[in-house]
Order: C-alpha cells, then structure tokens, then sequence
C-alpha cells in the first residue's frame, strides 16, 4: 500500500543512499557486509551501524572508507571503547559515537523505572522478568 517492493540484500545495497544497521550480533549476522556488499554500494552512500561493530568486517569497512567510496557514521565498533591511534579515528568521511545512539532521556527513564520495579518485586517475591542465579 505505500509503494514498497521486495529487493534482494544486494539490490538495496545498489539502490541506497543510507544503509543503516540494526540487527542483533548473532552467527547469521556477522560479518553482514563484507568487501563484496560494501563495494555494491553508492560513492555517494552512507553507512550507518548501530547495532554491533561485526556486522560489518572490519578490514572490509576500513578500506571503503579509506578510499573514499563510501561515508559512514558508527556508533558500535568491534573493539569498545576504541583506542587511541584506531584508523577510524584519523578518517575525515566517518562519524563516531561512543555507543550511546540508544540513550535517549525516555529509555534512561524507563530503564532506571524497570530497575526498581525489578527490586521490588525481588524483595516481594513476587516473579520478575530478571533471573539472579546465586553464584556456586
């Protein structure tokens, strides 16, 4: 009904202006995009990852951007924090954040609200949605 059409990973990395990343880091997903997937990619396309740093493959990700085929902003990296003297650190077409895309005020709030819930019910013993296993 709004127009979109199904496209193979491939085609969508063809057509995009902005890829943007958001999937869990699970065997199926690493690695993601690699050399092949990001040379598919636009000169003019931006790369966006805030899901984990190895979705995309590292080596892969540095020499796109080191030849200026691509732009990217990251906020997950596949070593955290990164480390001073890191390429991507030097590289004028990325934009970094320190893993943080997700702390808006509202999940600050409802993370902190969900923590005392969650001791609360602990200390009622009532059920709650964390598990804490005694350490053996």
């Amino acid at each position: 009904a709004a127009g979109g059409q199904p496209a193979s990973k491939d085609e969508i990395l063809r057509a995009a202006d902005v890829v943007t990343l958001h999937l869990r880091l699970a065997a199926q997903t690493r690695g993601f995009l690699g050399q092949r997937e990001l040379a598919l990619m636009k000169p003019s396309a931006i790369l966006i990852n805030t899901g984990r740093g190895a979705l995309v493959e590292r080596a892969a990700l540095l020499e796109a951007l080191g030849e200026g085929r691509i732009c990217a902003g990251l906020d997950v990296f596949h070593d955290e924090p990164l480390k001073p003297g890191d390429p991507l650190l030097a590289l004028p077409n990325v934009v970094l954040s320190p893993h943080n895309a997700g702390q808006t005020p509202e999940v600050i709030r409802d993370g902190l609200v969900r923590a005392v819930e969650n001791v609360e019910n602990f200390l009622a013993g009532r059920p709650s949605d964390v598990v804490v296993a005694p350490v053996r």
